[in-house]
């Protein structure tokens, strides 16, 4: 395709007659496909999954606790809250709401809350303030304070926070940009939000993310300013004179700072592509990081992420292989106890603070539910303080963690899952991610459920791009080595049929937002080898794509197309610029985008497949594109029985394609 004319941008306008009548065209030729399907079959099994009691992990702040939690007969989440000695009660209840819970801080003491909702899961939060001790809401009300991925929020004290707040506060730019241009401000309880003091980031470029955090006396914050995932710059901000103080290093690296018991701690693949965490104490910072003591030093896993204790130890988790390892250190960096963690688990939630004695982690594996453990200190047995109902398939079900090799020899880890009993060649599904340094780790097998019960088999691949192996792991899929991440999801592929668990006419491919990235890649240069692919809410056209919404953050992952070197990289392998021939036989695909969606813009997939349609005259099976008028990008804003039906396509689409009969 010549990258200099574009006979389908007429398709960027989403909110345009041509847009409107080209996503109904294909919403009633999806519906039409769906009329003879499983479809009624995944979406009434994935309806009797998800009701059940699901909970989040509870957080403790002086006497008040916590948590999320959706009963069988609810369809959304509540926020639940218990003063101690009392029953639990619910603060917050969006059941009628077209609004989405975004996020959730509560000040030390517990007495104040703030929350963050946005409609249709269109992510651009406002923030609300309920009093605790009364149950109500103050009429404190700040719009666009928060994307849900940018940063986060600190209390000074129970009446007063520091938050960050995007340009559509002000109305500044574009529309679509509004979620850009992160800066952090501070607000007092019952003054009016246009007042509140700027912090810090007033002369920062549009496509920093601030992450704050605050030092035990709540004195300082310290802020780390992120260009990307791996290039945090960090610098001290005396909150009373707004005075800022730069800490330095001599490369570019990411920093996650927190502090506790007089002591701020940075974890930081500075000089360890591992990960190692670094101490300093807060009453003498140094301001460089060669010069902060090792409490941690770099191993042969990767250290994910820690956590102060109120006596001062640290409790590190580290990733083995894509699975959990969880210890305990002293302040000093010697271990002092080791948390069992089942084979193949991972824990996805910790609450551990300075301020508690308390520790509740979470744990899952693909057979084993979301489990609640209680510590009443560093030196206790953990105790199972809730754990989600099991379902009866669990003991039906296999798992094994394979290996693929890909093009350049790089071994690809994937979890091969299937219901045991099942040796021939079964229909399969490789869902991956690969990017934005984020892992995908092993977590309660619910909505692929009803698919491996019916004699289905899932790939679940860790490829380059994601964090499973440390810095260099995500290097390795991103930028210049982008094309690397297809050629992995292509090894897996490979090594499921070369292993006789599958063949090239019933293996399809899934992934979401970069993962729809992945499965319009692959299904374009890798038509030989995949029946079948899922692009849920998908980039595609690679030289466009940082024009809009929020995805000017990515040129630090994908490359800048406004540059000539990076541009050249990236048309090589950009879906929508991707050499099409007519005459090869090319895999049905499902485009699934939202109009809502404030982070991958819904004409990524328009364009996508008026393209491909126009060009491919052989395909293996329909292409088809479903259109969301009523959420976004997370979808956090439907009910169950919403998503449900919605999943239901997803797997009804492949069962069809694929040839699975339930």
């Amino acid at each position: 395709m010549n990258s200099h004319t574009d006979q389908y941008s007429q398709l960027e306008d989403t909110e345009s007659a041509a847009s409107k009548k080209f996503y109904d065209k294909h919403n009633s030729k999806t519906d039409e496909y769906f009329t003879v399907s499983d479809l009624d079959y995944f979406a009434g099994r994935l309806l009797e999954i998800s009701s059940t009691e699901l909970r989040g992990l509870p957080g403790r702040y002086g006497k008040y606790t916590f948590w999320a939690e959706r009963k069988p007969d609810w369809q959304k989440p509540k926020l639940l809250v218990q003063k101690k000695g009392n029953e639990p009660s619910v603060l917050l209840d969006l059941e009628e709401s077209s609004e989405s819970l975004d996020f959730w801080y509560p000040s030390a003491e517990g007495r104040k809350i703030l929350y963050g909702t946005s409609e249709n899961g269109n992510e651009q939060t406002t923030i609300h303030i309920i009093d605790v001790t009364t149950g109500s809401t103050l009429p404190d009300t700040i719009p666009f304070a928060g994307f849900t991925d940018q940063g986060g929020i600190v209390w000074e004290n129970g009446s007063c926070f520091i938050y960050p707040r995007m340009n559509g506060f002000s109305k500044i730019g574009a529309k679509d940009k509004w979620l850009l241009g992160t800066k952090l401000y501070r607000h007092t309880i019952g003054s009016d939000p246009s007042a509140d003091q700027l912090v810090y980031g007033g002369d920062l470029p549009d496509t920093i993310m601030l992450i704050p955090a605050l030092s035990s006396d709540k004195r300082k914050l310290y802020v780390a300013s992120c260009e990307d995932e791996l290039t945090h710059k960090v610098s001290i901000i005396d909150l009373e004179t707004l005075k800022l103080t730069p800490i330095t290093n001599d490369m570019s690296a990411s920093f996650a700072v927190k502090s506790g018991r007089g002591k701020v701690y940075a974890l930081t693949n500075y000089k360890a592509p591992r990960y190692r965490l670094l101490m300093c104490y807060e009453d003498d910072v140094e301001l460089c990081f060669d010069d902060w003591d090792e409490v941690l030093p770099e191993s042969d896993d990767i250290l994910q992420d820690y956590w102060i204790h109120k006596s001062g130890s640290i409790v590190a988790q580290y990733s083995h292989n894509v699975t959990s390892r969880l210890n305990i250190y002293d302040a000093y960096g010697n271990q002092t106890d080791v948390i069992h963690i089942p084979k193949y688990s991972v824990v996805h939630s910790v609450q551990c603070s300075p301020e508690n004695q308390a520790i509740y982690y979470s744990l899952s594996s693909h057979t084993t539910p979301s489990t609640h453990y209680y510590l009443s200190d560093t030196f206790a047995q953990p105790v199972v303080v809730w754990q989600r109902e099991k379902l009866a398939s669990d003991d039906e079900i296999e798992v094994s963690q394979e290996w693929a090799i890909s093009d350049d020899g790089t071994k690809i880890p994937y979890f091969y899952i299937r219901k045991i009993g099942i040796k021939s060649e079964a229909p399969c599904i490789v869902y991956g991610y690969g990017g934005f340094n984020i892992a995908v780790e092993p977590s309660y097998l619910t909505s692929m459920r009803p698919w491996v019960e019916s004699g289905g088999s899932i790939a679940i691949a860790s490829l380059r791009g994601g964090s499973e192996f440390g810095e260099q792991w995500h290097l390795g899929g991103s930028m210049a080595s982008k094309q690397n991440t297809f050629d992995d999801c292509a090894a897996v592929g490979e090594d499921i049929i070369s292993k006789g668990l599958s063949n090239s006419e019933k293996i399809g491919v899934m992934g979401g937002s970069n993962g729809g990235l992945l499965v319009s890649a692959v299904t374009v240069q890798r038509p030989d080898l995949f029946r079948a692919g899922a692009a849920l809410v998908p980039l595609t056209d690679m030289l466009e794509f940082y024009k809009h919404q929020v995805a000017e953050f990515w040129v630090h992952e994908y490359g800048d197309p406004r540059i000539a070197e990076q541009r050249a990289w990236i048309e090589k392998w950009s879906p929508y610029h991707y050499p099409i021939k007519p005459d090869l036989h090319y895999p049905a695909v499902y485009y699934e985008t939202a109009l809502h969606d404030a982070r991958v813009a819904p004409f990524h997939a328009f364009k996508m497949v008026a393209r491909l349609e126009a060009i491919v005259t052989s395909w293996k099976g329909p292409l088809l594109l479903r259109t969301m008028t009523d959420t976004g990008h997370q979808s956090s804003n439907l009910t169950k029985l919403e998503i449900a039906h919605r999943t239901a396509e997803y797997y009804a689409f492949f069962a069809k394609e694929l040839g699975l009969i339930v």
